[in-house]
């Protein structure tokens, strides 16, 4: 008898397909893989996006004189810009800790006129909120002290240009500038009391020739009605009638006293 066939066995070990000559590879015996191929294949990119991180590398990496740059800024302004900052942190360093710390000092180089010193009036309120904007602004001790020096100079210059204006006005009224001055003072105090000491005040400190002058004109007419006769000059006084004790022994501004109490009283003098 012949062994039984079965037609679904095969060989024990059958030799693989693809090893068989003149019979091309199955290639559904290996299997597909998209990423496997992916990965197999060089890499491509986009030739715009490559220039654009070539730009970006050569700005990062220098300009092959060993300078480290930035895009769109040259050495020199990067380094104009690192000094900068520098001196701003110095600055800041220097900064006193509050307004109160800032030293009330002038300049080394500050010079005022021979016999003219300048001081500050530390605690009006107008230097305390100097003091505060300056620590708000960030100025420094150095510059502080330079703004206080244009402040002094200024202020100085300002009474150097009155003083010079009152001696103008006092040469005008003439070597006894000052008695007139005060025979006015003395005057208004005799007829309005002492509502008349702001005028005296102003007239002493920023004498003005032509209202001595007036205020003269104005005593000479009262003097007419009833006081002693007072010239313009103010430096002549007529005799009137009528006695005042004790006249003869008065100053010049006792005599001129009483002369306009007597006129306010009525009477003639002296």
């Amino acid at each position: 008898m012949h062994p039984a066939f079965n037609p679904v066995s095969k060989p024990a070990n059958p030799p693989p397909e693809y090893s068989r000559p003149g019979i091309p590879e199955n290639p559904r015996s290996r299997g597909h893989s998209p990423a496997l191929d992916a990965r197999g294949r060089p890499q491509q990119q986009d030739a715009g996006t490559g220039d654009q991180q070539s730009d970006a590398q050569r700005s990062q990496q220098g300009d092959g004189s060993g300078t480290q740059t930035i895009e769109g800024f040259t050495p020199e302004q990067i380094r104009e810009a690192i000094a900068h900052k520098v001196e701003q942190d110095a600055r800041k360093a220097a900064l006193p800790a509050s307004p109160d710390k800032y030293e009330v000092k002038l300049p080394a180089d500050f010079k005022s006129p021979e016999g003219v010193t300048f001081e500050f009036d530390q605690r009006s309120p107008e230097f305390q909120r100097f003091r505060q904007l300056a620590h708000a602004r960030g100025v420094d001790q150095e510059t502080f002290s330079d703004m206080l020096g244009v402040y002094a100079a200024t202020q100085i210059g300002q009474h150097q240009q009155l003083a010079q204006a009152r001696g103008a006005e006092l040469a005008k009224l003439g070597s006894a500038a000052q008695n007139r001055i005060d025979a006015i003072g003395t005057w208004m105090r005799a007829r309005i009391g002492n509502k008349g000491d702001l005028i005296v005040a102003q007239l002493k400190n920023y004498p003005v020739a032509s209202m001595v002058e007036a205020f003269e004109g104005i005593m000479q007419q009262f003097s007419g009605q009833g006081g002693a006769d007072y010239s313009q000059s103010g430096r002549q006084q007529q005799e009137t009638t009528g006695k005042i004790p004790g006249y003869e022994n008065m100053s010049f501004l006792q005599k001129r006293a009483a002369q306009d109490a007597a006129a306010a009283r009525g009477g003639r003098g002296r």
